[in-house]
């Protein structure tokens, strides 16, 4: 039973590391095991414009 509260400790701790590390990257429930992962992420939440900059906030209506 001990072994296993000290695998969750550690899980969480691997991911306070992430988020820590990837700081725009919104929190995860689960560890990234690949870069090319993380990589797909970004891309999937960032609009890519002509200018070759990138958008990842979204637009509001103030």
């Amino acid at each position: 039973m001990d072994k296993q509260k000290h695998q969750t400790k550690t899980k969480e701790a691997e991911i306070k590391k992430e988020n820590q590390d990837f700081p725009n990257i919104p929190a995860s429930s689960e560890k990234i095991h690949s870069e090319k992962m993380a990589k797909k992420e970004i891309k999937e939440t960032s609009k890519l414009h002509d200018d070759g900059k990138t958008d990842n906030t979204e637009k509001s209506e103030n």
